[in-house]
């Protein structure tokens, strides 16, 4: 199956266009209530675009413009897995073994036990790792150990992470529990990085981006399209996302932009089967074990 998005009446879908106007007016009612200055639902069923449509304004700045359906949204945490996809394609290529340890690729990953931490680990946050343990070690050595420059196809703010943490210790055996950890993700995309010779963020613009299509998204945010990005109230807690220094910061974990059609192109690409139009990103397999459920218990 290669399903092509495409918008048309929800009806031809199975879909009523009298329940979709519901949620097109709650969303319009966050806008009203000012839970959010704007925003953009997407929704699509067997290829079909049902709704596609924009609400409130682009910023809380007095003045903003109308949000357009193509704003430009910080993914956060969504970039883990767009990630994930980035680095099975070199798994398909053959070039990453997800039984490998980590070690193999990046050799400074290093401390009791650690040999025993595989790639697949890092896909599903099944490290041993822990969020609070890198943050600590971290802050620990940072302005005490001398830090290397960083090559050249890596950005100089996330090397500098990597370097501290790279011996953070385990907190539990690996494979063993669950715990969300963005050093994890930041090691895939630095693993992409080192097998591939290109920066992370490159790789992924020529082997998934480009390929799909997905015209609008980018780890890292570039100058030209900045205007573009939707941004939360100053006084939102999160509002140092939106800052200029956080854009620039293409990490595997937390820095991928894109926007509603495109984020609907990857999924589409999954439900598919791991192709879209004529670009085979990942094969079956891939897509059906990527989609399990892969966390102990």
């Amino acid at each position: 199956m290669n399903t092509r998005l495409h918008e048309a009446t929800p009806e031809t879908v199975g879909m009523s266009s009298e329940r979709l106007r519901k949620v097109a007016n709650l969303a319009q009612s966050w806008v009203d209530q000012r839970l959010h200055p704007g925003l953009v639902v997407f929704a699509a069923r067997r290829g079909t675009i049902v709704l596609h449509e924009a609400f409130g304004c682009l910023t809380s700045d007095p003045g903003a413009v109308p949000i357009p359906r193509d704003a430009i949204f910080p993914l956060t945490s969504l970039s883990k897995p767009v990630t994930a996809t980035v680095a099975m394609i070199l798994v398909e290529e053959g070039l990453l073994g997800p039984n490998r340890p980590v070690s193999h690729y990046i050799p400074e990953f290093v401390g009791e036990g650690k040999e025993k931490v595989q790639v697949h680990h890092l896909l599903t946050h099944t490290s041993g790792l822990t969020e609070e343990d890198v943050d600590a070690q971290i802050k620990k050595k940072k302005g005490s150990v001398a830090i290397p420059p960083p090559d050249g196809t890596q950005y100089a703010g996330i090397h500098e992470k990597l370097f501290l943490a790279y011996d953070t210790p385990l907190t539990f055996a690996p494979g063993t529990e669950q715990r969300y950890c963005n050093f994890g993700v930041e090691l895939l995309g630095d693993i992409v990085r080192r097998i591939s010779g290109r920066s992370f963020a490159e790789f992924a613009l020529e082997r998934l981006f480009e390929p799909l299509g997905m015209k609008d998204s980018s780890y890292g945010l570039p100058e030209p399209v900045r205007h573009r990005v939707a941004k939360r109230p100053p006084d939102s807690p999160l509002a140092w996302i939106d800052g200029p220094d956080f854009q620039a910061i293409p990490s595997a974990y937390c820095g991928a932009y894109s926007t509603a059609m495109d984020m609907g192109i990857l999924g589409q690409m999954y439900l598919n089967g791991g192709i879209y139009n004529d670009a085979r990103i990942l094969s079956p397999v891939t897509v059906a074990e990527m989609t399990r459920n892969q966390i102990p218990g």
